[in-house]
């Protein structure tokens, strides 16, 4: 047989990536969604609807700066900001009687 068993994190950084973009790696845990974030990405999903009330807590990974999200920054990761030329597009296209 062949062997096996060597299972490495996904991306093989050896970090716990963000779930959502695995762009980068996660700074936050939501205890509710059970999934790991970074901090845009985190941000992003939980500012509407009941997610807004989710708790998180901080995975404190050593991740060096270059590969580190910054909570406040935006559209650092190509992931974010896909979704945020998605939303503006949607806005832009909402004209009135535009259905054509």
């Amino acid at each position: 047989g062949s062997g096996g068993g060597d299972r490495e994190p996904s991306g093989g950084k050896g970090f716990i990536m963000c779930v959502e973009c695995d762009d980068v790696p996660a700074v936050v845990k939501c205890e509710q969604c059970e999934d790991t974030f970074c901090g845009l990405c985190f941000q992003w999903l939980h500012k509407k609807g009941k997610r807004v009330y989710h708790k998180t807590f901080s995975l404190e990974q050593e991740v060096p700066d270059d590969q580190r999200s910054e909570l406040s920054g935006e559209g650092t990761t190509a992931h974010f900001t896909t979704l945020l030329e998605e939303e503006m597009g949607r806005k832009e296209e909402a004209g009135p009687g535009g259905n054509g």
